[in-house]
């Protein structure tokens, strides 16, 4: 057996080695010396990153030690978290594959060489002017080239340039990149409604949260009341003097008193997890009272009705432009279905080198085109356009569907804040009913006993009360919150544009990272945590010119109060003009549906 044999088929004895049960666990699985798979690993790795207490993100300095408003909280969680920034990546990655899609349109620039080396002769030149022949004869003849020619070396080497573009691929590939585009949008609508839930929690949390940290002091009232009424019942009860159904009665106030108690601290704890998720802070910080909120708990007013609110979800919320994105890819589709019915025509310009083509001309260059019509291709093309038509009609259906569901989330989203209204002004006329019956105990009141007992359970009374309305006070503001969020008007960005900036390189989008974002201040040498390029909708001219954390914002820097306005430069006359004008997106109208 030859050498060459031998180790062929000891390579091909160690490969199959490796993949037989005899190599282990270890070595199949991808990483040697464990019994788990390679993912495994990977995804336990980066767990146990996210779960290290030293790994995640604390309190900014200038928030750890004061409490956090509700402005405050939206900054943070805009900033902070990992749901805008996974979704900032994905558009850029989509973007970037949108860009590889356009690339596809130009023409095509090919080199190929081959360097090779034979275990034969090719083939003999005559030595008349280098026909080929049986071979040329080793005595001169006399009629011209009288040497071995190239055709009979061992080694040989050709190469070859060419540049081809063909209509048809380009078409097909414009529909294509327009589809890719289309993607990308639809990646950047959905950062707008990441962000648009993500508020929707932190508020409803902040509200919540805020709601029972102001009951907290209450309910350590009510509980030392109730156990005060309890005491002297139990003394009365003794002596005879409370019949059973009241003792009863305080008892069972009693035990309901410290039952609230302990379902508010479950509750505050809860919403704390979650406000500290949005704004992705560890847990195990929210014991140690750096976590502190402040503000107002407004009493809700009644929003737009139904309807209204229904179109104005229509409009605000990205699911029904992305089903309208959806339905122009698919028209896309259409389109290239029917471009694949067209002969395909390919022009190309190639210059060749080859030292066996012929022993006096080895190079040539050649333009042309070709032209060739696939029947089998054509015939499958058919089945191809009518599945194309198909899911344009279906996704044209799909645009009312989803208008259709939007308004149903809103109408839910209505109904519960309704109700969460109704609640407040219940637990309001119960408060303003316990109040009159504590100012009538207190002017009969004197120093008997009993009539101190009903002084404390009047008081007590009061008490519960107010820590209910709290509740339902906190619970509304949230429910409120949901509904904003349900229809989308609590976060407004600009729609995204084809000809729009790269906001992932001029830090325009809330949710990409630091690396990214570069605001004006850092920009003119200073930075703080709430400098960011853009500027919510939340945002009123008061908290606009502070920054949350009660710091000035720097204000623009001279060049730019000269600038025009955006998108805009000057004439000689001074008059401004648009250069461009914006290409619009042709989207369905998808308000009528609803």
């Amino acid at each position: 057996m030859p050498p060459s044999h031998a180790r062929v088929l000891v390579l091909l004895g160690c490969f199959f080695f490796l993949l037989s049960p005899a190599a282990g666990p270890g070595l199949q699985a991808g990483k040697p010396g464990t019994d788990e798979p390679e993912y495994v690993s990977v995804t336990r790795a980066g767990a146990g990153r996210a779960l290290d207490r030293k790994q995640r993100l604390a309190l900014p300095a200038e928030a750890a030690g004061k409490a956090l408003s509700l402005e405050d909280c939206r900054s943070l969680a805009l900033e902070r978290n990992l749901a805008l920034e996974q979704a900032a990546l994905e558009a850029i990655t989509k973007k970037a594959i949108a860009r590889s899609q356009s690339t596809m349109m130009l023409p095509h620039l090919l080199f190929s060489g081959e360097l090779s080396r034979r275990d034969d002769f090719s083939f003999g030149y005559s030595d008349i002017l280098g026909r080929e022949s049986a071979g040329p004869s080793i005595t001169p003849g006399g009629t011209g080239v009288n040497t071995w020619s190239r055709g009979r070396d061992l080694g040989t080497w050709r190469y070859s340039v060419e540049a081809r573009w063909s209509p048809t691929d380009a078409a097909l590939a414009y529909y294509l990149s327009r589809s890719a585009r289309n993607e990308e949008m639809k990646e950047r609508l959905m950062r707008i409604r990441i962000a648009q839930k993500l508020l929707g929690s932190v508020e409803g949390s902040f509200h919540r949260l805020l709601s029972l940290e102001n009951a907290g002091p209450l309910l350590d009232q009510l509980v030392t009341k109730r156990e005060a009424v309890a005491r002297c019942t139990d003394e009365l009860f003794a002596q005879q003097l409370v019949e059973v159904e009241d003792h009863h009665r305080l008892n069972e106030k009693l035990i309901r008193a410290r039952g609230i108690a302990s379902s508010v601290a479950s509750e505050r704890d809860r919403q704390r997890v979650l406000l500290a998720a949005a704004l992705r802070i560890s847990p195990d910080d929210l014991g140690t009272g750096r976590l502190r909120l402040s503000g107002p708990l407004p009493v809700p007013g009644g929003e737009e009705s139904l309807p209204a609110l229904e179109q104005k979800a229509v409009q605000c919320r990205p699911e029904a432009y992305q089903a309208g994105l959806d339905h122009l890819s698919t028209v896309n589709d259409l389109k290239r279905a029917n471009i694949k019915f067209y002969p395909k025509l390919t022009g190309f310009g190639r210059y060749t080198r080859d030292i066996d083509r012929h022993i006096l001309f080895p190079d040539w260059r050649e333009v042309g085109m070709y032209v060739y019509v696939d029947i089998l291709e054509w015939a499958s093309n058919l089945h191809e356009r009518k599945a194309a038509k198909t899911r344009t009609t279906r996704t044209r259906s799909e645009i009312e569907a989803v208008a259709l569901g939007i308004a149903s989330q809103v109408r839910e989203a209505a109904l519960r804040y309704q109700s969460g209204l109704q609640e407040v002004k219940t637990a309001q006329q119960l408060l303003a009913s316990s109040r009159k019956v504590l100012e009538t105990v207190r002017r009969r009141v004197d120093l008997e006993s009993q009539e101190k007992m009903a002084l404390l359970e009047s008081e007590g009374d009061v008490l519960q009360q107010e820590i209910e309305s709290l509740r339902a006070l906190g619970e509304a503001n949230a429910r409120l919150a949901e509904l904003r969020s349900t229809v989308g008007s609590n976060y407004s960005e600009a729609l995204p544009r084809r000809g729009d900036r790269d906001w992932s390189r001029a830090g325009a989008a809330p949710g990409a990272p630091r690396a990214w974002r570069r605001s004006r201040a850092t920009r003119a040498g200073t930075s703080t945590l709430a400098d960011r390029s853009y500027r919510p909708s939340f945002e009123t001219a008061d908290s606009a010119a502070m920054s949350p954390f009660g710091q000035p914002r720097p204000g623009p820097p001279a060049a730019s109060l000269e600038r025009p306005p955006c998108g805009r430069r000057r004439r000689r006359g001074g008059e401004l003009v648009r250069p461009h004008p914006p290409r619009q997106k042709q989207i369905p109208n998808i308000s009528r549906f609803v």
